[in-house]
């Protein structure tokens, strides 16, 4: 049995960002032992993963099934060290609560029958009791495999009671395999970083914007166009999709303005992400008033004078997509030299992002994501402080709600205002506030311009899957300058007491 999952993306450290890659998944499958031998005779599934163990005594029935996946190393560069390394699947069925057992291998990256009864070390053992998005830490073992010059690294998944006969058991989880293309499943992914948790938020963002917060809203600085009824624009996995409804006989401009305040920004760099499905580049003018048709992102500093930066011919991505990169202070130097001799940054700038075509995505239409602006403000100095909100304890697999806040105490307005939450991976989170994303340990959640006096509260749900004790650290900062660093972070520990257990007696647990 060959490769089953095509390769992972491979994200470079770009703005600041840390080395985080989705490695490739070269094979998994299920395997079934149908007659409780000991050997597992045949492969039950490579589209769907099992792991499945029923005993029934009064039916003399019982069987086993073992899920495993093998995962390639090797795009981790040898150069940076591996620091984090973590599982994920999209549960999607499970019967009896069942605990199961994670065992780890070294790999030839090729699935076979000879993998089902492979298991070298107990990585890890986790209580199932819902559907929906799982994380498993393998660090540990991921960088001792790295350290012998292991290039892949196989997972064996089972249950914890497999093989025992003295009652009823049907402890079964399910699980795909594979990424649909719709993305309605997330199938297996397995993510490496070079430290703990890649940073969502560059320490020099100013403002950002990611769709999967949902559709923004006039307050948050955003506005919609569509210049006829066929236009459309909404959020889908993710990213806001520009497109038509139906096929129409008159083409349509889709805008998204963007109103930022720039007034004392310096070494402002956009990014963004796009990706396109045949959209054909539509060229905008050297500069227009109002509204054009064609394809691009322009920047105007009073909301009728607009100059493109970004135009069609470098929006061809195509359906993968990509990031694209502009140095706005070039570009405004540009269109001073050239354009408008006045043109420069203000309280109100604006950036139009717009795709013009005549039918639905998929035959037309442009999908954008991930706004992000870096730079220096330049104001007054602000003075930020972090503080937690937690439970005195909390018990093992228990739902666990923690807020973080951050509090402006200066006489000035913070820009880029961020916190950025450790929290160790084992700890699966349930609830992710908006604005927030986790990577690794790392949460990094973004809280934009806090005027003086003016808090942020966040709150994250997760459940500890540890004994002992929780270690937490929160460090809030901003674009703005804070000479008062002391009050910058906030360290806070949560002792974890054991609930119910989650491994037999007789099964070593290697903790992770």
């Amino acid at each position: 049995m060959k490769k089953l999952i095509a390769a992972g993306l491979l994200s470079c450290p770009a703005l600041g960002f840390a080395l985080e890659i989705s490695a490739p998944i070269v094979g998994n499958a299920t395997f079934s032992d149908n007659d409780v031998d000991g050997r597992f005779e045949s492969i039950y599934s490579t589209s769907y993963l099992y792991v499945h163990w029923r005993n029934v005594n009064y039916l003399n029935q019982r069987y086993a099934r073992r899920a495993v996946i093998e995962i390639d190393l090797s795009e981790f560069p040898d150069d940076r060290r591996l620091e984090q390394a973590w599982f994920e699947f999209d549960l999607t069925g499970y019967s009896n609560k069942p605990n199961v057992a994670f065992w780890g291998y070294s790999g030839d990256g090729v699935v076979d029958l000879s993998d089902a009864e492979r298991g070298e070390a107990l990585i890890a053992t986790q209580a199932i009791d819902g559907t929906g998005d799982w994380r498993v830490d393998l660090s540990q073992y991921a960088r001792k495999l790295k350290a012998e010059g292991k290039r892949y690294l196989g997972v064996n998944i089972r249950s914890t009671n497999e093989g025992k006969r003295e009652t009823t058991y049907d402890d079964e989880i399910t699980f795909p395999g594979y990424q649909s293309n719709s993305d309605v499943f997330k199938g297996v992914r397995f993510l490496m970083s070079d430290e703990p948790g890649a940073p969502y938020t560059p320490d020099n963002v100013l403002f950002q914007h990611h769709f999967e917060w949902g559709m923004p809203s006039q307050d948050e600085g955003f506005q919609f166009r569509s210049s006829n009824r066929g236009g459309r624009m909404n959020v889908v996995n993710g990213r806001l999709r520009m497109d038509q409804t139906n096929y129409f006989s008159t083409p349509t401009s889709n805008e998204m303005d963007w109103t930022v305040d720039l007034s004392n920004a310096s070494q402002v760099r956009l990014s963004f992400y796009q990706a396109e499905t045949s959209d054909e580049a539509a060229m905008l003018p050297e500069s227009f008033a109002g509204s054009a048709e064609g394809d691009g992102v322009s920047i105007s500093n009073n909301g009728v004078d607009w100059y493109p930066v970004v135009n069609a011919d470098r929006l061809d991505l195509g359906a993968a997509g990509g990031r694209v990169e502009v140095d706005l202070d070039a570009q405004v130097e540009r269109i001073r030299a050239t354009l408008d001799s006045t043109f420069e940054y203000g309280p109100d700038f604006k950036i139009r992002f717009q795709q013009f075509g005549v039918s639905k995505f998929g035959y037309d239409g442009r999908d954008w994501g991930d706004l992000l602006l870096t730079g220096r403000h330049v104001g007054d100095a602000t003075d930020l402080e972090a503080a937690f909100a937690a439970p005195v304890e909390t018990v093992v697999n228990a739902d666990t709600e923690v807020k973080f806040n951050i509090t402006n105490l200066g006489s000035y307005k913070a820009v880029g205002a961020r916190a950025k939450l450790t929290l160790p991976v084992s700890a699966r989170t349930l609830s992710t506030p908006a604005g927030c994303e986790r990577a690794g340990d790392l949460i990094t959640c973004f809280a934009g311009e806090l005027e003086p006096g003016a808090e942020k509260e966040f709150v994250l749900s997760f459940k500890p899957s540890q004994e002992g004790r929780l270690p937490m650290s929160l460090t809030v900062g901003a674009a703005t300058n804070d000479p008062v660093e002391q009050n910058n972070v906030s360290n806070h520990d949560i002792p974890v007491l054991a609930g119910p257990a989650l491994v037999p007696a007789d099964i070593q647990l290697n903790p992770n």
